[in-house]
């Protein structure tokens, strides 16, 4: 797992490199006990005495051909399929099956609508001003303004800011779980611990939760 991992990182200097050959120097030096244990097992649970498997051959050459082509994760095709199911799988499950391309743009259209719509009218609730310069100079000789003056910079500052009804890119809307926490507690014996017990912290840098 930590070879996996690793390997999906978007920065690989030699240092990663480095662990990423030692986590898999750390499975072929111990993969011999999981045949011994009769781990590894195929159809009708047969035990496999062996690891002819291509796809082990391949991990070999993983890091080789990050130091000649750099992070593998830039081929990747998950952005790309991910776009598919946004903009042609999801607006075509909600069509009637007729006419898929019109019927397509005009979902796309309006959610693109409801989107912009969303992020005006959550700015105007935030009660963020926007002005060209020479507005900004008389808004702040206005000796009736009492106001606190915030300077924002990025999309990601304005996004802190707001509180929109449909989740934007780069929100933070989503609630992220610490699972290397729960694991901990779990590891102590605490009795704040989460129950059903389902989060293992198998390593450093990998975390597992069962979600049933």
């Amino acid at each position: 797992m930590d070879f996996q991992y690793l390997a999906q990182s978007r920065i690989i200097d030699e240092a990663e490199c480095s662990k990423i050959l030692s986590a898999l120097k750390g499975f072929h030096d111990h993969k011999d006990a999981i045949i011994a244990a009769g781990g590894r097992r195929g159809k009708k649970n047969v035990i496999i005495n062996n690891w002819h498997i291509p796809k082990i051959e391949f991990l070999q050459s993983v890091v080789p051909n990050i130091r000649l082509n750099g992070v593998a994760i830039q081929w990747s095709a998950d952005t790309t399929e991910h776009a598919h199911i946004e903009v042609m799988k999801d607006p075509a499950d909600a069509a009637n099956n007729q006419r898929y391309e019109p019927q397509i743009c005009c979902h796309l259209d309006r959610m693109d609508k409801l989107h912009w719509f969303d992020l005006a009218t959550s700015i105007r609730e935030a009660e963020i001003k926007f002005c060209d310069p020479s507005e900004e100079l008389e808004y702040e000789s206005d000796p009736n303004n009492k106001t606190t003056e915030l300077t924002i910079n990025t999309t990601s500052e304005l996004l802190k800011l707001i509180n929109s009804v449909t989740p934007m890119a780069g929100s933070t809307t989503g609630r992220l779980v610490n699972y290397f926490y729960r694991a901990n507690l779990l590891k102590q014996g605490s009795i704040n611990a989460p129950t059903p017990l389902r989060t293992h912290q198998s390593s450093k840098n990998v975390a597992f939760h069962l979600s049933r």
